[in-house]
C-alpha cells in the first residue's frame, strides 16, 4: 500500500511538470491615446550691454492650435472596415475567451494619438550669470484647462558671445512636463505547450488613466542686436526640442504566473512616442529702463516626427519682461 500511494505521488508530480511546461509570449499594442498637457518650449533669453548677475523673467505664451493628431506606429493590423476584429471562442467549461480574426490583414493607417494643448502658458524663468560668457537658466511653468492644472519647468547652461552692437547666446538643457493620458491597449498571448505543440492564442483588453511626466532636451541658437542708445533692438533664434508623448505601462494588466521553469516573453509593440519640434523666432526687445525690457516675438514651431499629422506647423506668440537684479 506504501509503494501504490509513493507511486501514485511520483505520477502526479510528473504529470504536473509535463503538462505546465509552457512558454508565453504576450505583446502589446497601442490602439488609441488621447494626452492632454502643454507643449512646454525653451526658455528664450537675450543678452545686452546690461552686466547683471541675476535675471528674473515673467512669461506668457500662446498656442495657435488648441491640439495635435497623428497616428502612433504601434496599433494591431485592421480589417478592410479599418476595425481590429476579434472573434470569440466558447470554452468546453462554459467560459469564453478571444482569438484573433483573419480578416485583419492590413496594416492600419488612420490618427489613433490626440493631444489636447491649453491655449495659454505662464511661468518665470531665471538667468544667473556667472561670467560674462556663461550663464546658469532655469524655470517653472504652469498652465491648465477646467479638467486640470500641469506643471513643468527648465534647467539648462547658456554659453554667450556679447560684442559692441550684438550678442550671440547658445543654449542647452533639459525640459519637463506633466501630461495626463487616456490609452487603450491589446495584450495578445501565446500560451505554447513545449511537449505536446500545442499553441493557443488569447487577447485582452485594457484602458488607463494616469498622469506622467517627461523629460527632454532642448537646444537653442540666438542673436540679437545690442544697441545701447536705440530703445529698440531686434532678435533672431533657432531652436530644437523634443517631448514625449506616450511612455506609460498597463497597469491593470496582471500576466499569469506558470510554475515548473515556464518562460515569459514580452514583445513591446508601442515602443515610445516623441514629438520634435524645430523653431524659428523672430522678435523686438523694446528697452525702458536700464534695469528692464520688454521682448515680444512669434515662435513658429514644425513638428516632424508625429505620423499622419495635419497640426504640424502653428505659431506661439510670447510675451515676456525681463527684469535685472
Amino acid at each position: 500500500m506504501r509503494g501504490k500511494k509513493y507511486f501514485q505521488i511520483a505520477a502526479g508530480i510528473i504529470g504536473l511538470f509535463f503538462s505546465g511546461c509552457y512558454t508565453v509570449e504576450q505583446t502589446i499594442y497601442l490602439q488609441d491615446v488621447k494626452v492632454s498637457g502643454p507643449l512646454n518650449q525653451p526658455p528664450l533669453q537675450v543678452t545686452t550691454h546690461n552686466k547683471t548677475a541675476f535675471t528674473l523673467t515673467p512669461k506668457f505664451s500662446f498656442n495657435s492650435r488648441n491640439y495635435i493628431s497623428g497616428n502612433v506606429e504601434s496599433h494591431t493590423d485592421v480589417n478592410d472596415s479599418g476595425i481590429y476584429q476579434i472573434d470569440t471562442v466558447h470554452n468546453s467549461d462554459g467560459t469564453s475567451s478571444y482569438k484573433i480574426s483573419d480578416a485583419n490583414n492590413r496594416a492600419f493607417s488612420g490618427d489613433n494619438l490626440r493631444w489636447d494643448m491649453p491655449k495659454i502658458s505662464a511661468g518665470i524663468d531665471m538667468d544667473i550669470g556667472l561670467s560674462s560668457s556663461f550663464a546658469l537658466t532655469g524655470g517653472l511653468a504652469y498652465s491648465g484647462d477646467q479638467y486640470r492644472d500641469y506643471f513643468g519647468g527648465t534647467i539648462g547652461i547658456g554659453f554667450i558671445k556679447l560684442k559692441e552692437n550684438g550678442a550671440m547666446r547658445f543654449d542647452a538643457g533639459i525640459i519637463w512636463q506633466n501630461l495626463y493620458y487616456d490609452a487603450s491597449t491589446v495584450v495578445v498571448s501565446e500560451v505554447k505547450n513545449l511537449w505536446s505543440g500545442y499553441t493557443s492564442t488569447d487577447v485582452s483588453f485594457f484602458r488607463d488613466k494616469e498622469k506622467t511626466r517627461s523629460i527632454n532636451p532642448y537646444f537653442s541658437l540666438t542673436y540679437n542686436s545690442a544697441y545701447s542708445e536705440s530703445p529698440v533692438n531686434f532678435l533672431l533664434s533657432l531652436g530644437f526640442f523634443t517631448q514625449t508623448v506616450v511612455s506609460f505601462e498597463p497597469t491593470t494588466y496582471n500576466p499569469e504566473y506558470y510554475f515548473w521553469g515556464n518562460t515569459i516573453k514580452v514583445n513591446d509593440k508601442r515602443g515610445e512616442s516623441m514629438a520634435s519640434f524645430f523653431t524659428f523666432t523672430p522678435g523686438l526687445i523694446l528697452t525702458l529702463v536700464p534695469e528692464g525690457e520688454i521682448v515680444a516675438g512669434a515662435r513658429i514651431l514644425h513638428e516632424n516626427v508625429i505620423g499622419n499629422s495635419k497640426q504640424s506647423t502653428f505659431i506661439s506668440p510670447l510675451l515676456q519682461f525681463n527684469f535685472h537684479l
